[in-house]
């Protein structure tokens, strides 16, 4: 499926979702009326649909150059630094468990990258070496042939 697709119809479920919602619960009408009377509204929203379209286009690109495991860490590392951001501006202090619990989450991805990656590394050498084992047997049935 191509990109946009993905990203249409992954827009679209929440859209019909909120859609229902406001339908179900009586707030249709009062949410135009209120876009109505407050019309300077419709440029953030505007702003906001194209700002969250061009993040699911950036989310897509990184999953599909990067892979899942580097788009996890960015998400990680984003939230983690937008929580010390806040605070830090707001004042909040944050306990010893919440600080342990900040850094496993910061940790955990980077631990199964380098153990994935030491997995692939002794794959490859896995590899290498029976090539290496397959040349020596055949060298050794040349030997012998000769």
């Amino acid at each position: 499926m191509e990109i946009h697709n993905q990203i249409f119809y992954m827009t679209l479920c929440p859209c019909i979702l909120s859609f229902s919602g406001l339908i179900l619960q009586g707030h249709l009408l009062p949410a135009i009326d209120f876009a109505h009377r407050h019309s300077a509204c419709l440029y953030d929203i505007a702003l906001l649909s194209a700002v969250a379209t061009a993040g699911q286009f950036f989310i897509s690109y990184t999953i599909r150059t990067f892979g899942a495991l580097t788009f996890a860490t960015i998400m990680t590392t984003r939230q983690l630094v937008s929580i010390l951001l806040s605070c830090l501006w707001f004042s909040h202090p944050l306990s010893s468990a919440q600080w342990l619990g900040e850094r496993l989450l910061f940790f955990v991805p980077f631990m199964r990258r380098a153990s994935f990656a030491t997995v692939l590394q002794n794959l490859r050498l896995l590899s290498t070496c029976k090539a290496e084992i397959r040349v020596n047997q055949f060298l050794s049935r040349k030997r012998l042939d000769a």
